[in-house]
This record gives C-alpha cells, structure tokens and sequence, in this order.
C-alpha cells in the first residue's frame, strides 16, 4: 500500500484548483449516520430523497437501514437478500430519486475484476427489490472501473475508469467517466472519460446531483490523503467547470471519500476516516421584496427577488405578510427562466402565508438580483391611494436552509384612478 504525504496542497499535478466550491460546515456533532455499522465498513451510501433510508456496500455485500428521523441515527442494518448472489460481489449501489431504482455493479474477484452494471426495481420502498438486470457497461469487452451515481433521468451513469495505459506513478489510477443511453429500456454504451476533470490523481466516487449539473467527488494522489471535490455545468450537454474544494470538511489530517449530497443541496454525507458523517450546507443568500403599482379594484405583481452566489438555489420558503383589507393574495407566478416544479400557498393566518415553491432550473447564482417569482395580488376595491407595505411573515429558507429575512419590507404603490369593481379571487386553499 502506497503512502501518501498528509500536507494539506491546493495544486494537484500541476493543475491548480482555485475556484471556490460549496461551503459545509463541521461534521455533525449530533453521532453516527448508522449506530451500529458493518465491521466491514461503509462504502458508497446511497439516500432516499427524504433521507429515512440508507444503501450502501460492505465488503461487496449491499445492506439497508432505515430511520424514523433525520435527527436519529439508522440503525440495524441488513444485508438485502434479493440483490446478494452467493457466487458475486455487489458494489457501489445507487437509489434513484424516487427511491424505487437501485444502480450497482456486480463482479468475480478484486480490483481489476471485469464488472458488470445491474438495476433492480421495486414498486414501494417497503416492499423487496425485483430480479436484478444487467444495463451495460456496452461496447467494452471487460469494463474495468466501478459506479459512482446515475443522473436522475437515468440516461447517464457516471463512473470511475482505472486509466488505459496510465504514466501515473499511483499504482491504480482511477478517472471519472460517463456512459450513456437514449432510453431506459437501453443498456448503457461505451464509457468516455471527462477530461475537464481528469488529473494525474485518484478521482473517485462521482456523486451527480439530482440537477445533472452539480458533480461531488473525491480525489487521492500524493499530498492528497482523501479531498472531496465539486464542479458545476450549465446544463447536461455542457463541459464541468474546474474542479474546486468543497470548503469547510478538508484537511492534512483526514480522509475524506464517498460524497453524497442530498436534496435539495443541504446536507453533504461522506465518510471521513472510514466513518460515515455528514455536514451541513451553509448558504450566502439574501431575499429580497419588490415593488408593485396599480390602481385599486385591479391587480398587481410584487416580486420577490434574490441574491446569491450559489449554484443550486431552487427551493425557496418564502412567509410574508400584509394587510388582508388592502391587499388579496390570488397567486404566485414564477420567473419564466425557473419554470415551475411545484407552488405551495399555505395560509398561516389572516394576512400571512408561507410560499413554499420548487424550481425546474436553478438562479443563475452570480451574486446579481434574480427575480424568483411574482406575488400577484388584488388591490381591494376603494383602498384609497396610498403605499401598503408588504413585509417578512417569518422565517426565510433557501434549499431548506434559514438565511436573512429581507432587510426592508416591499410596497405596492396605490396609483390614483377609478374605484374598480372588484375582480375575480382565486380561492387559496
């Protein structure tokens, strides 16, 4: 076994990493992920989106836990029989977002072993997995290298590829690769690597977020004991950035592997000195409250606005209030370049909501104003010409994260005009 020199670098075969990644904090005080884990260890773990359940490799046996609570550990965790044949090593396993898909590799002895990519369906997370079936890896005769994640389309695995004909004086060098299919009822083909994040070290573990855009991964070379990683693109057709440290969880003294985030961006699991932890996200956002102009008995919009640096802000709790005798809250209509997961109006009391609205695309994350989405409302008829503040009902979150409330609260500017008859309401239930 190669030792590796715990001095804490920044340059990495002459690639120098000088973009700023995700800042997490500390790994959680709170104990364990799993209370009483394999003696074997944890390798890849794997969530379900609401992170009650856990996957993960033990020695090349696939096992499963569950929990009441992301506050408590997992605890009891068992090999998952319907996924372990006698004859095989079950590795590096994946859960789709929907928790129904599991992703893994099946081999026959040790690292160089030629391996095999599976899925296994099942129709409810309480109920056991389906038979197994092969996905690929196509148009390699032995596919030497092992999963890391699957895209949430399922259309791409991304991988970690021990080097053809590598010059790199690590012994077993790995680089992050991805295979891909046109369709789920395809096998996925031939693997490419991704050079815009190849090195001369490890790379291992490619974890790709829900968005296809957000990649993690760790990366072990000389001076570099176990670092975990990110890089970003546009959209999936485009190039990854740089890669850049994940701010906040490395050091010289530790060894950092297996990334996991979970949805939506708050929370990163790794395994830090072969022990399962996770770190929280913390966030740099700021909302802010627009304002509107119209004359009363008709409506008008009040944008809600944010500024941040983040590149995956696509949830957003939003509470606010204001006087329900001048103002109605008809509905929430969001910036054209976000589209529109879902919008939930919640009514708290009278005059207060909680807006709780998930994005398809995430703000551009330039540190500039983004408008993210319009409040639009009915100036009651006969509110004389005036300014009603609409301003901050609670707590504001960001990816299920509290950042600062707006720092003043928003108007709607009541123009002078004629007493409208009232328009129509949509009822907010």
């Amino acid at each position: 076994m190669k030792v590796y020199c715990l001095c804490f670098i920044l340059v990495f075969a002459g690639v120098a990493y000088s973009q700023t990644g995700p800042q997490f904090g500390p790994p959680s005080a709170a104990g364990r992920v799993i209370a009483d884990p394999p003696t074997g260890g944890v390798v890849s773990p794997t969530f379900s989106e609401d992170e009650l359940e856990i996957i993960f490799e033990s020695l090349g046996t696939i096992w499963r836990a569950q929990r009441e609570s992301t506050s408590v550990p997992f605890e009891n965790p068992a090999p998952i029989p319907e996924l372990n044949a006698a004859d095989f090593s079950e590795e590096r396993p994946f859960l789709t977002p929907d928790g129904l898909g599991l992703y893994f590799m099946r081999s026959k002895g040790g690292f160089f072993a030629s391996r095999k990519l599976y899925y296994a369906h099942r129709w409810s997370p309480s109920l056991s997995f389906l038979t197994p079936k092969e996905v690929g890896i196509e148009g390699v005769e032995r596919f030497n290298g092992a999963l890391g994640s699957v895209s949430a389309d399922e259309l791409t695995a991304f991988l970690e590829i021990v080097q053809p004909d590598s010059s790199s004086t690590l012994p077993n060098q790995t680089d992050i690769a991805l295979a891909t299919r046109s369709d789920v009822s395809e096998k996925f083909g031939m693997w490419k690597f991704l050079p815009e994040i190849s090195t001369d070290n490890y790379e291992r573990g490619p974890s790709i977020y829900r968005d296809d855009r957000n990649l993690y991964f760790s990366a072990v070379g000389v001076g570099v004991p176990g670092f975990i990683y990110w890089s970003v693109r546009e959209d999936k057709h485009s190039p990854f950035s740089p890669p850049a440290l994940v701010q906040g969880i490395n050091s010289g003294g530790v060894v950092n592997r297996d990334p996991f985030i979970a949805f939506p961006g708050s929370r990163l699991y790794y395994v830090r000195n072969n022990e399962l932890v996770f770190s929280n996200r913390i966030l740099t956002a700021t909302y802010k409250i627009g304002e509107g102009q119209g004359l009363s008995g008709r409506r008008v919009r009040v944008p809600i606005i944010m500024n941040t640096p983040e590149p995956d802000a696509i949830l957003f709790d939003v509470p606010v209030f204001f006087n329900p005798n001048l103002l109605t809250l008809e509905r929430v209509i969001p910036a054209p370049s976000l589209g529109e997961e879902s919008v939930e109006i919640t009514l708290l009391s009278q005059g207060r909501y909680r807006i709780l609205y998930q994005s398809q695309n995430p703000l551009l994350g330039d540190g500039s104003d983004e408008k993210v989405f319009d409040l639009e409302c009915l100036i009651n008829s006969g509110t004389p010409p005036s300014q009603i503040a609409i301003a901050s009902g609670g707590t504001f979150r960001l990816n299920r994260i509290t950042v600062s409330p707006p720092a003043e609260s928003g108007r709607v500017v009541v123009e002078q005009g004629p007493n409208y008859p009232p328009a129509s309401i949509i009822k907010i239930r």
